[in-house]
């Protein structure tokens, strides 16, 4: 699956050795167009014509209550992930074995669940692209440079 299925790209963060790094948001049910008027107009007229049925009434306002807290939620921080697109690999007699080692690393960090890890929440292991919670406080290297030799304090 192609990963604009579920992401849309807010800005590209860099490109480095492996591939290129987007800043990303999960496309939601109502897409990412910014319309919410005339899709909550939708909503209410959808409303007005079911009266009557209980079932379409509470999709109704549960599909308003979702894109009234899409409206509140679209620049949180918390909505913005990482995603990573691998480059095309080249032709080589080592591309299978390139190939099979980059989905065991994708894979293995899908599994690793820890609340000091950065988290990838989607991947796709035939297109060679994966998104992670994103770290908005610089690159890893950087980090890891400034605590060199200091033990961090819970």
């Amino acid at each position: 699956m192609h990963y604009t299925k579920n992401w849309v790209t807010i800005d590209e963060l860099g490109e480095g050795g492996q591939g290129k790094v987007w800043l990303v948001k999960k496309i939601s049910k109502f897409g990412n167009d910014n319309n919410f008027s005339l899709k909550i107009e939708t909503i209410f007229k959808k409303l007005g014509a079911t009266v009557g049925s209980n079932e379409i009434i509470k999709e109704g306002f549960n599909d308003f209550r979702a894109a009234v807290q899409q409206i509140v939620n679209d620049d949180n921080p918390k909505n913005q992930f990482a995603l990573k697109l691998l480059h095309d690999f080249q032709e080589s007699e080592e591309l299978e074995q390139a190939q099979a080692r980059i989905r065991k690393e994708i894979t293995a960090m899908a599994e690793i669940k820890h609340p000091n890890l950065i988290n990838v929440v989607d991947f796709d292991l035939q297109e060679f692209w994966f998104v992670a919670e994103y770290y908005s406080k610089g690159k890893l290297s950087d980090c890891i440079s400034d605590f060199k030799g200091m033990c961090l304090k819970h």
